[in-house]
């Protein structure tokens, strides 16, 4: 008679290894995967609606995580014209985003701020704020010397539509990490799976051989 090379114990204890370490697994990675929730406006300054003396910046707060490469704002006057804006700052948390017109202060004004940014699951969102400046102090205007006509103008770059810029955004974000753990993770579970399938399918034909 052969000698069994495994009994059926040890390949109780294998089977119930592969499952526990599945289910140790499975656990791991829904508890590491991040939540991918869309990130939507939780506040603004200044708030939407408010009338304000005084504005040198303004401040988005998000709910959750954004890609701050991928944001875009752009701030229209009530006549339809734009605010030239300083590059957008982004604070350690990546949920708070500030920006200040080059000028400084905002003239009295009613203004819109329109915003698009892209949250860390990779979902573009877009909206905007309007809000109005009134009673803000008058700037004082100095004279400036008239231009040398002989000066070779500065070549004005050409803006590109914030909504357009930051539209990029999508293929890129949504394609990265997410699928990276997801894939990982189910190809993990899938091999272990088999592996206990087979285990299991192996210890009953070895009980149904010695009955």
């Amino acid at each position: 008679m052969p000698k069994r090379f495994w009994s059926s114990t040890m390949f109780r204890r294998v089977l119930s290894a592969s499952l526990l370490m599945t289910t140790v697994l499975v656990t791991v990675l829904s508890a590491s995967i991040p939540s991918w929730a869309h990130s939507d406006l939780l506040n603004s300054s200044p708030s939407q609606g408010s009338v304000s003396a005084e504005v040198s910046s303004v401040t988005l707060t998000f709910v959750d995580e954004i890609v701050p490469e991928y944001t875009a704002l752009a701030l229209t006057r009530g006549d339809g014209s734009q605010v030239e804006l300083d590059e957008p700052s982004t604070d350690a948390t990546n949920r708070i985003v500030s920006v200040s017109p080059r000028d400084g202060m905002l003239s009295d004004d009613s203004y819109v701020l329109g915003y698009y940014i892209v949250s860390i699951d990779g979902h573009p969102i877009e909206g905007a704020v309007s809000f109005e400046v009134a009673g803000a102090p008058t700037p004082e205007v100095s004279e400036t010397p008239a231009p040398d006509a002989s000066a070779t103008p500065t070549e004005e770059a050409t803006a590109v539509p914030f909504a357009v810029e930051a539209r990029t955004a999508d293929s890129g974000v949504s394609n990265g990490v997410e699928w990276v753990w997801i894939g990982t993770g189910i190809a993990t579970v899938v091999v272990l799976g088999a592996v206990s399938v087979v285990l299991l399918v192996a210890l009953r034909r070895r009980r149904d051989a010695n009955n």
